[in-house]
């Protein structure tokens, strides 16, 4: 465990790191915690690892996160250091007060330079290890996502999303 755990800490950037927080850069690969067939290579561990290292202690590594980015996403994540400021976090993140700015890369032109993208997320019915999106209203979970176009190449664009709703996989 502990060499996968030296792996991935040496591609976190730690960007901003305080007594009570810490801004992370996490690389598209990781999980940010266990789950369904991942006991041991995601970003908890890589965090026990890191603190254990520092000689901290942390109590709250079960509850250090205020929001999660999918497995296969790289971007900015917010870890709490302390019980207070998981308490202010995650109440900015229940609140919408916290924003959740996206850039993608996609394949393709969008119909408008702005507008949003709602469906319905959630698990596969016949996969709970899926998930899967529908238009059907009853199924699953409401996600909301505005876009703006940034650039627009011939094949590619370059598209900002701010995230509404915070889906699993949304």
């Amino acid at each position: 465990m502990a060499q996968k755990a030296i792996e991935w800490l040496k591609k976190i950037k730690i960007v901003y790191e305080t007594d009570a927080l810490m801004v992370i850069n996490k690389p598209a690969g990781l999980s940010v915690h266990q789950g369904l067939g991942n006991f041991d290579n995601h970003l908890i561990a890589v965090l026990a690892y890191y603190y254990d290292q520092k000689n901290e202690k942390n109590n709250l590594l079960n509850n250090c996160l205020v929001h999660r980015i999918d497995k296969d996403t790289s971007g900015l994540m917010v870890v709490a250091k302390t019980a207070n400021a998981f308490q202010i976090l995650n109440k900015q993140f229940q609140d919408k007060t916290a924003k959740r700015i996206y850039w993608a890369l996609v394949w393709g032109k969008m119909p408008e330079n702005e507008g949003k993208i709602q469906a319905f997320v959630g698990r596969h019915p016949d996969n709970e290890m899926l998930i899967t999106v529908s238009v059907d209203e009853t199924f699953g979970k409401n996600a909301l996502t505005h876009y703006r176009v940034l650039e627009e190449k011939k094949h590619f664009s370059l598209i900002r999303l701010v995230l509404q709703t915070g889906r699993t996989h949304q």
